[in-house]
């Protein structure tokens, strides 16, 4: 049976990760603090690094030997045609310690894009942190040492990128240099600077990139570490912060299995770390994620197979076939939240039975909506519409709507109609309207905020 309303619209109301005054209804900071990766080990492999970077320059933290860390810099448009052998790596600079290393506690802070750690060893220990600014042509990394290990020790490694020409490592103003040619008079520099106190040791690293023979390679380089100290680090560190803390706040999901949820926002990272791309979504789907018209338990059950068997450590990299599908992957988690097919918006459309708490602000409905969501006790009480273009909107949910309501226009026609359990929505939106259907009155109810973890609940990805 089809129903058609027209309503008056009294009830106008703020439905999301923000107050009626804008302010975050709970504190981003404690959220994302528990989708921080940490390693407990640290390995020669570089697939199970903590990743840096801000779409251009990026830099990759590893074990090196018994006695290094290895902070492997590389510059994405030098990948590919330019630098096929090494993958756009310029070199890498090496965190040199007097003893052996024999414990690390380490942390990739996703919300701040930051990088910290203790690295124990026979010597004394050695606290570092880095980061790769947003806004930057640089790597900045910060060490303090302490017994045996107090003066820090750096060393740069030059990547070859032709067996008979030998990198050569020089002086240039207050940097040293190390400035190869690619051919065709196309060239790159890496710089670097290391600022020496009684307290700490600061190293800076920028890389620059010449390919059309200006030989302005090595002023590119040298003008990143020129900017980043003219500009000082309080202020690098707040704008990188403020970039970062915007990305992750443009969309929110949250969901009961901590090991899930930690894996959308890793990838979210990593995502913004290789394009730094402020979209409502991850890249588009690629063929071998799962049919979409599977249930939620199937799904789960799917992931859970990945995250056993294939996902390793920082969960970019595996040692199976998928080694590059991971991060796509990541996509099967909104879809299990929302889905824009058959001409209509599927609201939780692939929960598993277990996820009896589910939230979701501004996931992307294709080009044409922003959609919000709230599941309680395993039901459906609130779903937000943002309509970016202002379109005819045909929505599916299992929510017994009791509420609809615009923030623009005092009377809202609707059609609505059962079928298999499932009530059909559909109405016709403007540009820049939001609309609101709810269950009910109680205010609580509309509220986008995180939800307690029950599965996997102390779960950290990250190197054991």
């Amino acid at each position: 049976m089809k129903w058609t309303f027209t309503i008056l619209a009294l009830f106008i109301f703020a439905g999301n990760s923000e107050g009626q005054t804008g302010k975050p209804l709970f504190s981003w900071a404690e959220f994302m603090a528990r989708q921080s990766m940490r390693w407990d080990s640290v390995s020669t492999n570089p697939n199970t690094g903590l990743l840096l970077g801000n779409g251009l320059l990026n830099t990759n933290i590893y074990k090196e030997s018994e006695n290094a860390i290895r902070f492997d810099i590389g510059r994405s448009d030098l990948s590919g045609i330019a630098m096929p052998l090494s993958g756009g790596r310029t070199g890498k600079m090496l965190l040199k310690t007097r003893g052996k290393i024999t414990a690390v506690k380490l942390e990739l802070d996703l919300y701040n894009a930051t990088a910290k750690g203790i690295i124990s060893t026979t010597s004394g220990t050695i606290q570092f942190s880095s980061f790769v600014p947003a806004n930057g042509n640089v790597v900045w990394i910060k060490a303090v040492g302490n017994r045996l290990e107090k003066n820090i020790r750096w060393q740069f490694v030059a990547e070859k990128q032709a067996e008979a020409v030998v990198p050569v490592i020089r002086k240039v103003l207050n940097d040293q240099v190390c400035v190869q040619s690619l051919g065709d008079n196309a060239g790159f520099a890496t710089a670097w600077r290391s600022v020496v106190t009684p307290a700490e040791s600061t190293m800076l690293v920028a890389v620059g990139y010449d390919p059309n023979g200006m030989q302005d390679e090595l002023k590119e380089a040298q003008n990143g570490i020129k900017l980043f100290t003219i500009a000082k680090l309080p202020v690098m560190q707040e704008a990188h912060r403020k970039w970062w803390h915007q990305y992750y706040q443009q969309n929110f999901a949250s969901v009961p299995d901590q090991r899930v949820e930690s894996f959308y926002w890793i990838h979210r990272y990593y995502y913004a770390l290789a394009s730094k791309k402020k979209g409502n979504s991850l890249p588009p789907a690629m063929s071998y994620l799962p049919d979409l018209t599977n249930t939620g338990d199937q799904y789960s059950e799917w992931l859970n197979q990945l995250f056993d068997g294939l996902a390793k450590s920082n969960v970019l990299h595996d040692n199976g076939s998928m080694k590059d599908s991971l991060p796509a992957v990541a996509l099967t988690i909104p879809q299990m939240l929302l889905q824009n097919g058959e001409g209509k918006l599927k609201v939780f459309p692939a929960i598993p039975a277990s996820w009896k708490n589910v939230s979701f602000d501004k996931l992307s409905a294709g080009s044409n909506f922003l959609v919000s969501a709230k599941k309680e006790n395993d039901t459906t009480s609130f779903i937000k519409i943002y309509s970016l273009k202002g379109d005819s909107c045909q929505l599916q949910t299992d929510m017994k709507v009791n509420m609809v309501t615009s923030d623009k226009r005092s009377e809202l026609s609707f059609t609505v109609f059962e079928t298999g359990g499932k009530m059909n929505i559909s109405f016709t939106t403007t540009p820049g309207e939001t609309i609101f259907l709810s269950s009910g009155y109680e205010e609580s109810k509309r509220m986008i905020v995180p939800v307690k973890p029950v599965l996997y609940a102390n779960w950290r990805w990250g190197l054991k």
